[in-house]
């Protein structure tokens, strides 16, 4: 349902194309880690910001379809899932830092007025 099978994708060498060979499939699902997937995967959640069991098998669909054994991998809804922990984690990070940097913009501002 997540993955086709059949022979490893010709590009393939090493681990990937042993992986592939193994499984039976033209292509093994990884976890996320190429900049192009973390794209996906973000924009995917902006626009479902709660995701429910039937967004991550969604999710994993899309990338099913645009999988090229290159930047895009297929994924497992579990995989996807299990990783969403992190993508909130470093979402709230983001949003300190940029609170942060407002507020620290606008101290500098204040400094360099009064010196003036």
């Amino acid at each position: 349902k997540y993955v086709d099978t059949g022979e490893p994708m010709p590009h393939f060498k090493g681990d990937l194309k042993f992986l592939a060979e193994r499984m039976k499939l033209k292509c093994p699902p990884l976890p996320l880690s190429t900049k192009q997937e973390h794209l996906i995967y973000n924009d995917y959640l902006k626009s479902h910001p709660q995701p429910a069991t039937k967004n991550w098998d969604e999710l994993a669909q899309i990338f099913k379809n645009i999988t090229n054994g290159k930047t895009v991998f297929p994924k497992l809804p579990s995989m996807l899932k299990r990783y969403s922990d992190q993508w909130s984690k470093n979402q709230s990070i983001k949003m300190i830092g940029m609170q942060i940097r407002g507020g620290y913009n606008q101290v500098l501002l204040k400094l360099s007025s009064e010196r003036a």
